[in-house]
């Protein structure tokens, strides 16, 4: 919320401020007072109860405000806050009207505020009138923020002119657009969905689709010669394109979605939105739009003309793929739908989307086998990893513990995740020191990795193998790893960790100079305090100081332990 407390009827929905007025007019706002600078509570009384409202102001202008109403909660505005809002205006009128009329010769400062409340409305006229003849940043500014409030306008008309306008006045010579440019046009486009969004909400669905459209077809075909911001700009498209999802999905008038499925399937085909790589937007609208058979008929003729003009293109077709077998679903065609998976599994994405809805019938053998011919192929390791899941999720459901064992080992030391370990210790057999001596064992014998040392030690934990873990500690050097592990360790041995401790902040700082150094042996220190080996800890304190005197830092940092 950032608009002014003066003008809240410009910036209210009819249907709130009407409520808003009757609450007023009955006396419902109650208690209303300010606890903290420009912060104010009231509770206001409707049907016998009461909610309670805050408004924040500052000072003159409304910045927030919170309500306990569903309504609130859906629309970030109420009859209650309104209310309260009104009687706040008319509380600080009353109490500014009360104060002393101070003559004396200081002058008021020059506000906009102080302009607008004092000068003629025809002079403001006036002056907006010549100002937007000269500045051409402020006149699109203007017809931009007002563009929905003039009905006598063709709708979509207006809001194409409008980015005629704005395109042009960007251009460079070379028909391509620098930083600044960019940036003019995608502060329009901000303005614009914000305005379609407030057209949502209010149901006027038509505007915000003209507003969408608009905003589609004149700066999609822009975008490869963005020279600045082109993720920036691309985003408001695609938020164009949500518009026109939401006003689908609020089930519009029969011809307004007729109206959006001819224009969706024309626009589809233009080149320059395939140039643009905006048309997948286009599909997701149309696999929306077919309701009727005829248009699920059409669009899958559509859907595969485009599969051949991707692969023709030596493009991805991953999507139109995935849309079509979406719509072979909808329509109950099941053995389209599995023909179509068999077709095209060569594509990561669809070969994952056969293997999860075999895995969904618990045709566990088919996933099975669809994975292990993906694994021959040496995959990239992001499918790989996913696969491997697959195959760790099957055998899971089949309880098949020596498959477990063997995939969360394989997990594990892919991903050095400790969840891999728990797993697989859940399916070890009792009798599993060798196994386990073995696993870490494999695991050292992995690349290095920083994940890799904090399994070891959370695995030499787990087990109960204090004395090695002591000594890997040691080993890998680490003050942030060994600090950690700190609590378990003094309740083994409290005299070898702190040994281990003195240990490693000798080491560390006998290599590293600076700030930094001191502040890590300052935390180790006081995590040995806090684990309640504080006089084994003062002892450190007093060998560092003694034997460090040189380093300023850290005796700053090691003061500050001092209770």
């Amino acid at each position: 919320m950032n608009f002014s407390l003066q003008y809240i009827e410009s910036e209210l929905e009819e249907s709130v401020l009407l409520r808003a007025e009757a609450l007023l007019e009955a006396d419902a706002v109650e208690d209303l007072h300010e606890i903290q600078r420009h912060l104010w509570v009231a509770k206001v009384q409707e049907a016998g109860q009461y909610v309670e409202i805050e408004v924040k102001i500052s000072p003159s202008k409304v910045k927030a405000a919170s309500c306990e109403c569903p309504y609130f909660q859906q629309h970030s505005m109420c009859a209650h806050v309104a209310a309260t809002l009104l009687a706040l205006r008319r509380n600080i009128v009353k109490h500014n009207a009360q104060k002393p009329d101070k003559q004396d010769n200081t002058s008021k400062k020059l506000t906009v505020g102080a302009i607008l409340e004092q000068v003629p409305h025809h002079d403001l006229i006036a002056f907006v009138q010549q100002y937007a003849k000269t500045n051409r940043t402020f006149a699109l500014a203007l017809k931009t923020r007002f563009a929905t409030q003039m009905p006598n306008i063709d709708s979509k008309e207006k809001y194409l002119q409008l980015l005629d306008a704005t395109i042009n006045s960007a251009r460079r010579p070379d028909r391509t657009f620098n930083r600044r440019g960019a940036g003019s046009i995608h502060k329009i486009l901000l303005e614009l969905n914000r305005q379609a969004e407030a057209q949502l909400l209010v149901g006027h669905f038509a505007e915000a689709v003209f507003i969408a459209q608009s905003i589609i077809e004149k700066t999609a075909p822009l975008l490869r010669k963005m020279q600045a911001q082109e993720d920036e700009i691309r985003q408001e498209v695609k938020t164009a394109f949500d518009t026109l999802r939401h006003v689908i999905a609020q089930q519009p008038p029969p011809a307004l979605r007729e109206a959006l499925w001819r224009y969706t399937l024309e626009e589809s085909e233009k080149l320059t939105y395939r140039i643009n790589q905006v048309d997948s937007y286009f599909f997701r609208l149309l696999l929306s739009l077919a309701e009727e058979d005829a248009q699920a008929e059409q669009l899958l003729v559509l859907f595969q003309e485009r599969i051949r003009r991707y692969m023709y293109e030596k493009r991805d077709i991953t999507l139109l793929v995935l849309q079509k077998l979406t719509l072979l679903e909808n329509m109950k065609r099941d053995a389209d739908a599995e023909q179509l998976l068999q077709r095209y599994m060569q594509y990561p994405e669809v070969l994952l989307l056969a293997i999860q809805r075999a895995i969904g019938k618990s045709n566990f053998e088919q996933a099975k086998s669809l994975i292990f011919k993906a694994l021959e192929k040496s995959p990239p390791k992001p499918l790989q990893d996913t696969l491997e899941e697959n195959l760790l999720q099957i055998a899971q459901q089949e309880q098949n513990k020596t498959d477990i064992l063997q995939l969360a080992q394989t997990r594990l030391l892919h991903t050095f995740k400790i969840v891999y370990y728990e797993l697989w210790r859940q399916f070890q057999s009792e009798q599993s020191a060798a196994a386990v001596s073995d696993l870490l064992q494999a695991l050292q014998e992995r690349p290095y990795a920083p994940d890799k040392h904090r399994l070891i030690a959370l695995i030499l934990q787990a087990e109960g193998r204090y004395e090695q873990l002591l000594q890997y500690l040691q080993q890998i050097q680490s003050l942030d790893l060994a600090q950690d592990f700190i609590p378990t360790l003094l309740a083994y041995n409290p005299a070898h960790t702190v040994s281990m401790c003195r240990q490693l902040a000798y080491r560390y700082l006998s290599g590293h100079v600076g700030r930094k150094p001191s502040e890590k042996v300052r935390a180790l220190v006081a995590t040995l305090r806090e684990a309640g080996a504080g006089e084994l800890a003062d002892h450190l304190v007093e060998a560092l100081l003694a034997d460090f005197p040189e380093r300023h830092t850290l005796i700053e940092e090691l003061e500050t332990l001092h209770p």
